[in-house]
């Protein structure tokens, strides 16, 4: 019986045998998400607040918008047209 339970902790999957055992480090969720890959060296603070000056730059913050805008206009645009050529061979035919 014994055997039989070790074999099927065995099978599961790193997370749940964790969760099985009597090991507790208070962070057992945290050990096993996902999304969590381990940083190779510290964060560099200058390259994540340049990335949040949109947030507080209105400026940079229209900027954007503008040219989300304009590439959403283009891909509308080609859309437009795409649409007019497949309509042009319908005729054709």
């Amino acid at each position: 019986m014994e055997e039989e339970t070790h074999n099927e902790v065995q099978r599961l999957d790193p997370e749940t045998e964790f969760l099985l055992s009597s090991r507790q480090t208070g962070t057992e969720r945290e050990l096993f998400k996902e999304s969590v890959k381990p940083l190779k060296q510290g964060r560099k603070v200058e390259i994540l607040n340049d990335s949040l000056k949109s947030h507080n730059d209105n400026r940079l913050k229209k900027s954007l918008l503008e040219h989300q805008r304009s590439i959403y206009l283009l891909c509308l645009n080609s859309l437009t047209q795409l649409e007019f050529l497949e309509r042009a061979d319908k005729r054709r035919e």
